[in-house]
């Protein structure tokens, strides 16, 4: 088992999510808004950075486990909802709104016919 200094003194947000870190949501939106979208995703950049901004959503994010709230299975899970991954602002409102259906696409209930219907566009 690692150590909390361990975990704590690694400087792969990726890796301290993986081991268990208690890096807030909005703390690990916005440093992998600028350590892995800026320069190759500008998009996904725009994602993170307007997660990292909203107190709701960082909140929401805050109350799941730290490797279910990590950007790539959120961003993966709002991609497959059909959620607005091109507008920043309708993403997070999008995440809001259908929270209880995003929770279980990332932990892996998601079954695209019976889903798509419940959620809520944004």
């Amino acid at each position: 088992m690692r150590s909390e200094s361990t975990i704590e003194s690694c400087r792969d947000p990726l890796v301290r999510v993986k081991l268990g870190s208690t890096t807030s949501a909005r703390n690990l939106y916005a440093l992998i808004a600028r350590t892995r979208f800026r320069d190759v995703s500008p998009a996904y950049e725009a994602l993170c950075e307007a997660i990292a901004g909203s107190v709701e959503a960082c909140a929401l994010l805050d109350e799941l486990a730290p490797w279910d709230r990590h950007p790539y299975r959120i961003l993966s899970a709002a991609w497959e909802m059909n959620g607005p991954v091109d507008d920043p602002a309708g993403l997070v409102a999008f995440l809001i709104a259908n929270w209880d259906a995003v929770t279980a696409a990332v932990a892996g209930e998601w079954t695209s016919a019976a889903n798509r219907h419940s959620v809520q566009s944004g």
